[in-house]
């Protein structure tokens, strides 16, 4: 069994600032894009609550999914998926980000 490598700070940051690919961004129910956890955090500022519920709700969360599969920050993903709240969902992101670059 391998090891997995681990990244060093700047290797993290670089992954966490790096853009989706234009046909993997997420897309709001409103068409704004979304391309990287830095976008993804400012969304969380703007969007109303009922735009967040549209995509998080009892049968989803788009945004955990999304951070998860295009992204590819599994821990982050698995934090979004106890949120339900976009200001907390902002602060697991914010926190995420923080801790992987610092």
């Amino acid at each position: 069994m391998s090891k997995r490598k681990r990244l060093t700070k700047g290797q993290r940051r670089r992954k966490l600032a790096k853009n989706a690919k234009e046909e993997q961004s997420f897309v709001l129910a409103d068409g704004n894009k979304i391309r990287n956890l830095i976008d993804l955090a400012e969304a969380m500022e703007t969007i109303s609550h009922e735009l967040y519920s549209q995509h998080v709700n009892e049968e989803k969360n788009d945004f955990s999914t999304w951070t998860k599969e295009v992204i590819g920050e599994k821990t982050l993903a698995r934090n979004l998926l106890g949120v339900s709240d976009k200001t907390q969902a902002q602060i697991t992101i914010l926190k995420h980000i923080v801790k992987n670059t610092t």
